[in-house]
């Protein structure tokens, strides 16, 4: 055997090659010790030699391990840095940039947060890059009580500082939702019988990126056509989107 490492009672492994022919290896190990973590093994190609010997590049904490599965673990264009990605407690997505010797470009940090929406689930995360090194994760976002599962698209630029955006699928349900004219120009007000003050209404467009949230009163939602940034959205198709704890409601919009 070339090459055998202690995994304890973890699994899941990742090869890639860098710029040399030298494959890395990305493991999950789980230390009776301590949290989950992804340890990185690099060997030489030629003899076999161990170059990188178990460094750590991903670990959960107490009460917020790593998920059990693959990690994301792709090259950036020239073979010559790579990036990993995560699962974390279901609500995180983890990330971070290394050079083929296992030195940190960005140290693991956060890339979307989900706490604020404690009723999602994450699971099942990919991820690939484009010439540039722009960087692509998908995953499935999972609502325990109502919405379903939802694919979610997040993007990172070359620089790899900054979540660029993420978009999810549309809803398939209907329901009751009543414009006051559609097609609409300028604005439109959505009528729902029974609507509680305060419940949200969320726009997204036919890419399913979020688009606005806006708050019922006297059940009554009113858009004026503005995205969350405050810019006049462009003419095309809308979705409303509600879904409370007993309501699922979706209407098309069209804005001339």
């Amino acid at each position: 055997m070339l090459f055998e490492v202690d995994l304890s009672t973890g699994h899941f492994a990742s090869i890639r090659t860098d710029s040399n022919g030298d494959p890395l290896i990305l493991i999950r190990k789980s230390p009776t010790s301590e949290p989950p973590l992804f340890a990185l093994f690099k060997l030489n190609r030629e003899t076999g030699d161990i170059l990188i010997n178990g460094i750590t590049i991903g670990q959960g904490v107490t009460g917020c391990d790593i998920d059990n599965d693959i990690p994301v673990f792709e090259p950036l264009p020239g073979g010559e840095s790579f990036y990993a990605a995560w699962l974390r407690g279901k609500l995180y997505v983890d990330f971070c940039i290394f050079d083929q010797n296992g030195v940190f470009i960005e140290e693991p940090y956060v890339a979307y947060d989900y706490t604020d929406e404690p009723i999602q689930q994450l699971h099942y995360l990919a991820g690939d890059t484009n010439e540039e090194g722009d960087i692509f994760l998908t995953w499935s976002e999972g609502d325990t009580l109502v919405w379903g599962y939802y694919i979610v698209l997040g993007w990172l630029d070359h620089d790899w500082v900054s979540v660029e955006d993420e978009t999810w699928a549309v809803p398939s349900f209907t329901g009751e939702i009543t414009p006051s004219a559609n097609p609409f120009t300028k604005s439109v007000q959505l009528f729902i019988p029974g609507i509680e003050n305060g419940e949200q209404l969320r726009i997204i467009d036919v890419y399913g990126r979020r688009v606005r949230e806006l708050t019922s009163s006297e059940e009554v939602f009113l858009w004026d056509g503005m995205s969350s940034a405050g810019e006049e959205v462009p003419s095309g198709s809308y979705f409303a989107v509600l879904c409370t704890d007993t309501r699922q409601s979706v209407l098309k919009l069209i804005r001339l």
